[in-house]
């Protein structure tokens, strides 16, 4: 029997069984005859919901808050959802309301991958699949299906963009420059963005991020400072002024508001953003995720510790490093290491007059600091580093003066950025790869993880608004 009979003939069991009367909410048409005619068919819409007007779409940016709704059941009907990446699946089943409508931002799941009211849940909760319903060959496509009494009534596709198809991106190679320019074309002039990775290196979390915000309408210069032809190939001695050879590039280009420069980086990114508003008053914000308000060593090409930045020619004073790393049991049960105790330990070690010396002085910084970190963080304890900057931000009155802000997550750990928004998160509390030989630990709950991108991509986002519009 074919979906659509089954659901003509519960529905007709409803109204039987209601002495002839339509059930609450839902449609009959005249046949001609004076008989109702079969319910809706089972549909499954996607609403793009940045824009704080639900929008129902085929397509948006990966990123985007997504609200899936599923319209046309009976009422008071069991479904079980499923929705699918290439490579991950997750399943929760729900029950329809009076109107037949399952909407995921608001109906609560009652078992599945997650349980109760989670709009990004169906995602986040993904586990690893290898089913053949998964779509191929696409890393953020989703595919989502709908099943009642073990009969698929519904599926629908999403196309998920990994960056707006108005944006155009351009390698720049210019002032020694080694980086990526994304833009809108055709978008009015905004101030722009200066974002790069962190300890691993190269030019790939640069061009990822650029892609991002400029998707969002924000010009922006996605760079590698280490790592890549050009640039130093270790983070070691990297010379600040190569930033502010940036700055002046950017604002030159016709896309470019003159005058706001917001520079985003995460984990040593995050600790050289603070820096770099701490050096350059080009930069007029800073966003700060997993971030240290101390500076820590760079690594050299012998594999020594030595200073990670320059500034002027002088290398910028730095904790020594101390301490070694150990091992973790993550929630999905991966053995991973922590560096966290190692960064405790240093701390630990050093002399006031050195942990003086490495702190940041945040406080030269022109305009406003968001971080935004995680307090189950293993690599490091990026929300006790963080406690540095807004230290010295709160004595000198700079906060009060530029409505600074840290947001310290409890159960997120190192994965506090954009990139863990409308993704799987049941492996993100450890590196997805092996490094050196081993996974390293993040922290935090899949969960936790998840919901904290998602408050933190909101956060990303008003700030920008805020500052460079």
């Amino acid at each position: 029997m074919d979906s659509k009979h089954l659901l003509a003939l519960f529905a007709a069991a409803l109204v039987a069984c209601d002495g002839g009367t339509a059930p609450v909410g839902s449609t009959t048409t005249s046949t001609g005859t004076g008989g109702p005619s079969t319910p809706p068919t089972p549909a499954i819409a996607f609403l793009d919901m940045s824009t704080g007007t639900p929008v129902p779409t085929t397509k948006m940016l990966w990123a985007n808050p997504l609200d899936i709704r599923v319209t046309g059941l009976p009422p008071s009907t069991a479904a079980t959802v499923t929705a699918r990446f290439t490579g991950w699946g997750a399943t929760a089943t729900f029950t329809s309301d009076a109107s037949g409508t399952i909407d995921l931002a608001t109906t609560p799941s009652e078992a599945g991958s997650y349980t109760g009211i989670d709009a990004d849940g169906i995602v986040w909760s993904m586990t690893r699949s290898t089913s053949p319903d998964d779509p191929p060959n696409d890393p953020f496509g989703l595919r989502v299906s709908v099943e009642v009494g073990g009969s698929n009534v519904a599926s629908a596709e999403l196309a998920r963009l990994a960056k707006a198809e108005d944006v155009t991106c351009a390698d720049v190679s210019e002032a020694g420059l080694v980086g990526v320019f994304c833009s809108k074309v055709g978008a009015p002039a905004r101030g722009a963005i200066v974002t790069f990775g962190g300890s691993e290196g190269g030019l790939d979390s640069g061009r990822s991020q650029a892609a991002y915000y400029a998707s969002l309408g924000y010009p922006s210069l996605g760079l590698a400072y280490f790592g890549a032809p050009g640039v130093p190939a270790t983070l070691s001695s990297v010379p600040l002024e190569y930033f502010q050879s940036a700055f002046g590039w950017v604002e030159k280009q016709p896309a470019v508001s003159p005058g706001k420069i917001a520079v985003i980086g995460g984990s040593r990114g995050g600790e050289l953003a603070l820096l770099l508003g701490a050096t350059f008053p080009e930069v007029t914000a800073v966003v700060a995720q997993l971030p240290s308000g101390l500076v820590w060593p760079g690594i050299t090409s012998t594999g020594q510790y030595g200073p990670a930045w320059t500034s002027a020619g002088q290398p910028l004073p730095f904790i020594p490093g101390t301490g070694n790393a150990t091992k973790v049991t993550e929630p999905d049960g991966v053995v991973a290491y922590s560096d966290r105790g190692a960064f405790v330990a240093s701390i630990a070690a050093a002399t006031p007059a050195q942990i003086d010396a490495a702190t940041i002085r945040v406080e030269k910084t022109r305009g406003p600091i968001l971080m935004l970190a995680g307090n189950a963080d293993e690599l490091w304890p990026a929300c006790d580093l963080a406690q540095y900057a807004t230290t010295r931000l709160a004595s000198s009155g700079h906060d009060v003066q530029h409505g600074d802000a840290l947001v310290c997550y409890p159960d997120a750990g190192h994965n506090v950025t954009a990139f863990t928004v409308g993704v799987p998160t049941t492996s993100a509390m450890h590196s997805s790869v092996k490094i050196e030989g081993q996974y390293l630990a993040l922290g935090g709950t899949p969960s936790g993880i998840a919901h904290a991108a998602r408050d933190a991509d909101n956060r990303v986002r008003a700030f920008l608004a805020a500052n460079l519009e």
